[in-house]
């Protein structure tokens, strides 16, 4: 079993960034650079065999007609959003693209070794493929309701995504991406939704699709309840 020293964490970023194409200024390394100063610890082998979940996404993802590209935003709890990410990138030349946007810390609202194992565990699964579409991988834990007493015990590296965080209709448009799909566990987080009305008033084609009711029982709880657990 690795443990996180002995990890390439530059090699590992090389690979989820690899075939980024025009979509790259999206991708965020704030992950792994916060990851020189993370305590070391063992970690766990990722899984990648297709799971009820994937199967669920799986024809979503790439759904609709057209001949243009689709564009897919998988906003679910991180370990998943990876997992499928890798996934439809290997089966389906989705290419994944990253927008974890918090500084990891041994003590953070975001992340944990479960999310690091799969941070660093599927990069070294992903294929290199030529892209037939792309897929924002999200984080649904990427903010929550906290009490003063979380913000106490732990550090607040909770983000939002921002204009600067999605494409444009205009950059949509200008690639010949022609749909997109927000697959989402649970209703769409404000900022997801704010982005899917954004698209709706522009007139882009979007499709908004709730799979909680498949999404893993281990991985549907809250994110307080999952870093007191920690």
């Amino acid at each position: 079993m690795k443990r996180l020293s002995e990890v390439d964490v530059r090699a590992a970023w090389r690979k989820w960034a690899r075939g980024s194409g025009p979509f790259r200024c999206f991708f965020r390394s704030t992950n792994f650079v916060s990851l020189r100063h993370y305590p070391d610890f063992a970690l766990a082998a990722p899984a990648l065999e297709p799971c009820r979940l994937f199967r669920a996404i799986e024809e979503l993802a790439a759904s609709g007609a057209g001949e243009g590209l689709p564009l897919c935003l998988l906003d679910l709890p991180a370990v998943d959003s990876m997992r499928v990410a890798a996934l439809l990138q290997n089966r389906h030349g989705l290419k994944a693209l990253l927008t974890f946007n918090s500084p990891l810390h041994p003590r953070g609202l975001v992340g944990g070794e479960a999310y690091i194992s799969a941070l660093l565990g599927y990069a070294e699964l992903l294929e290199e493929r030529s892209a037939r579409g792309y897929v924002f991988v999200l984080d649904r834990g990427r903010f929550g309701e906290y009490g003063d007493d979380d913000y106490r015990a732990f550090f607040n590296n909770q983000y939002e995504l921002v204009d600067e965080d999605l494409p444009s209709v205009e950059m949509l448009r200008a690639l010949s991406v022609d749909r997109a799909v927000l697959i989402t566990a649970g209703p769409p987080m404000a900022d997801a939704a704010g982005y899917v009305e954004y698209l709706t008033q522009c007139g882009f084609p979007v499709i908004v699709n709730n799979v909680e009711e498949v999404l893993p029982n281990e991985t549907r709880g809250s994110r307080k309840e999952q870093r007191r657990e920690d």
